[in-house]
Order: C-alpha cells, then sequence, then structure tokens
C-alpha cells in the first residue's frame, strides 16, 4: 500500500496455476505438483475525497454540537446556582441592613414546594 497526497494505492499480485499438462491440472495428480506463476499486479486506487468530506462533517458537528452543550449547561448552571444562592443573599442583605443599624428587619422562613412530586417526596 502506498499513500499519496490525495489516494490510496493498493497493489496486488495476480498469480497463474501451470501444471505440466492440463490432464494434470484436472486431475491434480499427486505426482505433479501445480506451480504459482506470478503474471503481473493490479493497482487499485481509492481516493480521499470521500473521506475529507466526512471528516469535514463529522468536525463541524462537533463543534456545533459542543457550543450548543457550553450553551445549555451555562444556562443551567446560572439558574441553579442562582436559585440555590437566593435564600443565603437575602439573609446577607438583611445581616448588612441590620449591621447598618435598620433593627425592624425580618427573616421570614418559606417553603415553596411547586410540584407534586416534591410533596411525594417529602411526607
Amino acid at each position: 500500500m502506498v499513500e499519496e497526497s490525495d489516494t490510496f494505492v493498493f497493489y496486488a499480485p495476480v498469480y497463474t496455476i501451470r501444471a505440466t499438462t492440463d490432464y494434470d491440472l484436472i486431475r491434480e495428480t499427486a505426482g505433479t505438483k501445480p506451480t504459482k506463476e506470478n503474471i503481473g499486479w493490479i493497482r487499485l486506487g481509492f481516493s480521499k475525497s470521500s473521506m475529507k468530506k466526512n471528516e469535514e462533517r463529522i468536525v463541524v458537528r462537533g463543534v456545533y454540537l459542543a457550543a450548543i452543550f457550553i450553551t445549555v449547561s451555562g444556562i443551567l448552571a446560572y439558574f441553579l446556582i442562582n436559585a440555590a444562592t437566593r435564600p443565603l443573599s437575602r439573609i446577607v442583605k438583611i445581616a448588612e441592613d441590620i449591621a447598618h443599624g435598620d433593627l425592624s428587619q425580618e427573616i421570614r422562613v418559606e417553603r415553596q414546594m411547586k410540584s407534586a412530586l416534591w410533596l411525594r417526596l417529602f411526607k
């Protein structure tokens, strides 16, 4: 096999079987052994163009998928982190107000369960 810039080239030998007589070839007698004789070579070339097109398509698809996953996971992480830290940021704001002298601040404890699944899980 030889790899060229735009093709793969394969070389394969071509053989013929030569016997002493035609009759011996048909009978395959034990006394005479047929001989293999190289009569030439076959050259097969396969173009790389279809492989390059598939490779480009796979790379472009991979880049698009990576961009989509990064965007979706970033948005999801933002909303999850925001939802998880919202109560803590309220407590920090109230603590800062109290530190500045506003003693009328109240911390309310809220529990919201928006789906029936949460209600079933915490019964």
